[in-house]
């Protein structure tokens, strides 16, 4: 199990909450006694924001479970970014963005079974995408993926997005 820590940060961001927060992530994996595989990708790393996406699987039971977690940072805002927060304005625009994202579902089951967006689903950003996941039951192994292009959705994000790369400064320290 690896999971960053980070330094280097701006004096306005604290830095231990999100090094808490990451590290809580893969606590609760840490006293499992089954064969398991975890690690992380910065899917965004940049003056504004990063997302971090924790994957790897679990043998349980003669299966093999996929596990897939996220941590995302408004650095520029300072807060932990939600599907609780993502939106502007989460009563007026909740409708249109769920729309926008049933149309970027390709798969016809997935997209008619779509519950919308809500706060137990999971999501991480890429350089141009939203990428949500979620089970649509406790009996699937993978999760569901579905992509939509940050472009898309820019006018209701309640943070600045950059889908041009622009690399910042952030020190990572890899704890094993």
């Amino acid at each position: 199990i690896y999971y960053p820590q980070i330094t280097d940060l701006p004096k306005d961001v604290n830095s231990v909450y999100i090094n808490k927060q990451l590290h809580d992530i893969v606590k609760p994996f840490l006293a499992e006694s089954n064969e398991m595989s975890i690690d992380y990708d910065f899917t965004v790393k940049n003056k504004k924001l990063f997302s971090v996406k924790f994957s790897g699987y679990q043998k349980h039971e003669g299966g093999q479970y996929e596990i897939l977690k996220s941590f995302n940072y408004d650095i520029k805002n300072n807060r932990r970014l939600t599907l609780s927060n993502i939106l502007k304005d989460e009563t007026h625009d909740k409708d249109k963005v769920n729309q926008i994202i049933k149309d970027n579902i390709e798969d016809k089951d997935l997209r008619d079974t779509f519950p919308g967006l809500s706060d137990w689903m999971g999501f991480y950003l890429t350089n141009s995408d939203l990428v949500l996941y979620y089970l649509r039951d406790d009996f699937e192994t993978e999760f569901n993926k579905i992509r939509v292009p940050l472009r898309n959705l820019r006018q209701y994000l309640s943070f600045e997005v950059d889908i041009q790369r622009d690399e910042t400064e952030i020190f990572i320290i890899e704890v094993d």
